[in-house]
């Protein structure tokens, strides 16, 4: 037998159905309120790596592993990803799988992985594998094989070796349930992780599907009520700008209705309701549960159980990564900026991200700081060589990019070939911009009018290469909007002047025979942002626009800014110097392993890529996350005190600075800048 409903399973049935599916299959048993699902069992997942030869392969792969090398790490998770997304999936499996979808009569089911050492005692796989929310028939068996593979993402790697598993035979099973429409959903833990108060009990809630919380990408409403009469003995509301929920073709990120942004999420009466169907789980089980909830046109539904292993949580907080606004004094084209960095608003506010903290810039001359746009910027003589021999470098690039573009006929090529043409004219232009707006510490001016008979010959080189880049790129550009534009509008039959307003993804979109309307095309013009929440790129115009700019504004923070509050994740206090980990920099795994013991870890949030830096951590401090969240998870295993959802520690804190983090308090005292 290939696969068991969860009216068939119990939870005796880990070493076939997993942790997740035995659970389900357990409180469906029960009585609990559990959607209707059933699991493919894990002696599928060994039969297909045996009857491909991936068994022995993927074990070679796993020990060639170096954990305490992030690169190492996702290296051997990529290979074997490879490998398994490339075998065949079984045609009598096929079959038996969509045969079963059908007789559920919905459209849309979840896909998630369930590992056969699943949540124990002492151990939990949550946030470790995958799941696929609103999966249709056409997409049900590609997200089985992404279960199936998920056993083998980095951090499913690394947790096996930190629970001293990595030689232990572990599988995957995957249940197939159907899908709740949340209105609202969320994490109930049936025993304060924080406070670890056997009296309390703590509900979080977010609108629409859960991922959003399970995820950190919203700050949810928190409930913490007494166990012993059900008595609400403290509610915090968040409000929420955005949320996840089924579209047409995918799970869509769209914005929370105003008259609920900041609005309580459940009212008293459904949470006494959801907290007893809690406590009657953790009364069946006989231990402290944490629990993934759904409510469905006013109905609760249970869609995971598993024991708390650490008395701890994993939320979410603050949503926002970065703003980015087009640039219009530069005129730069948005296909060339899918990773901008500059900003402007109104007439005298000029904002720079970078890793991205905020830099504000009023050139009024209130709140100075470093401004990159179209300077060099140096901190020591020495650093003129290396500039100009990237310079050099760069120069030499664009000169052979335009010999081979005068090779080529536009009009023979395949519509292939020509946009490798043009994506190769667009990164060009990107690492320009990367290179002479590079900002190392302090202007360049800062040698003007030098003695030094050296350094003035060092401007001087500077300069001249300087001139010879600019002239390189003017080339560049005339081609990309000259030759290339002029194609791109003969061949797809746009307006030139629309193809700025067309992304990198629309960009090849476009390609592909898909254009972006002219309703869309004309809102960009008048001016646009970019929001990035948690690497989903979200393009705001009009009032949306707006509210962004409003949003900046309130993001701004002033220098003297000498305290940050957030939430206590694992109590503590520890002074330390800061170390900045940021997501989106170069070489994270190279700056994660270099990461000095003893500093304290400052991030947007922990990350199965950061959980080596978090280990060497006196403390660990971030933007976002609830008490749920991945960095409060990892802190109470660790026993390092973690304050999480201070939504600007990254921005307000530098390498170096000393601080005094009191967990105990929820506060963080920059004691010394550097």
């Amino acid at each position: 037998m290939t696969i068991k409903l969860f009216n068939h399973l119990s939870k005796s049935d880990v070493n076939i159905a997993g942790g997740k599916g035995a659970s389900l299959g357990e409180m469906t048993q029960a009585g609990i309120p559990v959607p209707p699902g059933f699991v493919i069992l894990a002696q599928v997942f060994d039969e297909f790596l045996a009857k491909t030869d991936l068994t022995q392969e993927i074990k070679s792969q796993l020990a060639k592993v170096n954990y305490d090398d992030v690169s190492s790490v996702e290296r051997t998770s990529r290979i074997i990803n490879d490998l398994i997304d490339d075998a065949k999936f079984p045609e009598d499996l096929q079959v038996e799988i969509i045969s079963e979808f059908k007789k559920f009569g919905t459209e849309f089911v979840a896909v998630r992985s369930s590992a056969t050492a699943e949540d124990s005692s002492v151990a939990s796989w949550a946030g470790e594998l995958e799941s696929f929310l609103n999966t249709t028939e056409s997409t049900l068996l590609a997200n089985v094989k992404k279960c199936w593979a998920s056993l083998f993402t980095p951090r499913a790697i690394v947790y096996r070796n930190e629970k001293g598993m990595k030689d232990t035979h572990v599988s995957v099973a995957v249940v197939v349930q159907k899908m709740v429409q949340s209105e609202v959903a969320g994490i109930c833990f049936t025993v304060h992780p924080v406070t670890k108060d056997t009296n309390q009990m703590i509900i979080e809630a977010c609108w629409g599907l859960g991922e959003f919380i399970v995820g950190g990408i919203v700050t949810p409403d928190s409930y913490v009520i007494d166990r012993r009469d059900g008595k609400m003995i403290d509610v915090n509301i968040a409000e929420q700008e955005t949320m996840l929920v089924c579209g047409k073709n995918s799970n869509e990120t769209v914005g929370v209705p105003s008259d609920k942004k900041a609005a309580q999420k459940l009212d008293v009466v459904q949470i006494g309701k959801l907290a007893s169907i809690c406590l009657n789980i953790e009364k069946h089980y006989g231990f402290p549960c944490d629990i993934e909830w759904g409510m469905e046109n006013g109905e609760f539904f249970i869609v995971q159980s598993r024991p708390i292993t650490t008395l701890q949580l994993t939320m979410p907080l603050s949503q926002i990564k970065s703003i980015e606004f087009w640039a219009r004094e530069y005129r730069l084209p948005l296909w060339w900026l899918n990773d901008p960095r500059h900003v402007s608003i109104g007439d005298n506010t000029f904002f720079i991200f970078k890793n991205p903290i905020l830099h504000c810039y009023y050139v009024n001359g209130r709140m100075q700081k470093e401004h990159s746009s179209g300077h060099v910027y140096f901190s020591k003589a020495d650093s003129f060589a290396r500039y100009i021999e990237r310079s050099q470098a760069m120069i030499e690039k664009m000169q052979k990019a335009e010999a081979d573009f005068f090779c080529k006929d536009l009009k023979s090529l395949t519509d292939k070939e020509f946009y490798d043409v043009f994506d190769g004219f667009r990164v060009l232009l990107k690492d320009f911009t990367a290179l002479y707006t590079r900002t190392e510490a302090e202007k360049l001016k800062k040698f003007e009018g030098t003695k030094d008979k050296k350094i003035k010959e060092e401007l001087f080189k500077v300069g001249k290469i300087r001139f010879e880049l600019r002239k390189s790129v003017e080339s560049i550009f005339h081609i990309l909007l000259g030759d290339v534009l002029k194609e791109i509008a003969r061949r797809f039959k746009i307006k030139s002047k629309d193809w700025f307003f067309y992304d990198c993804a629309e960009a090849q979109s476009l390609f592909n025979g898909r254009k972006v309307s002219p309703r869309v095309i004309m809102q960009r013009q008048k001016g646009y942002a970019v929001l990035n929440i948690n690497g989903k790129r979200e393009l705001l115009v009009g009032n949306d626009y707006k509210k962004a700019w409003a949003l900046v504004k309130k993001m701004t923070v002033q220098d003297d800014k000498k305290i940050l509050r957030g939430l206590v994740a694992q109590p503590g206090k520890v002074k330390g110097k800061v170390e900045l980990i940021l997501h989106n920099v170069r070489n994270l795994s190279k700056k994660v392993n270099a990461f000095k013991v003893v500093n304290i870890l400052v991030t947007e949030m922990t990350t199965p890529a950061t959980v080596v830096a978090c280990k060497k951590a006196a403390a660990i401090i971030t933007d976002e996350g609830g008490v749920l969240c991945h960095a409060a998870i990892i802190s109470r295993e660790l026993k390092r005190p973690c304050i999480v959802g201070t939504k600007i520690a990254t921005q307000v804190l530098h390498d170096g600075d000393e601080v005094e983090v009191d967990a105990d308090k929820g506060t963080v005292i920059i004691i010394k800048r550097i």
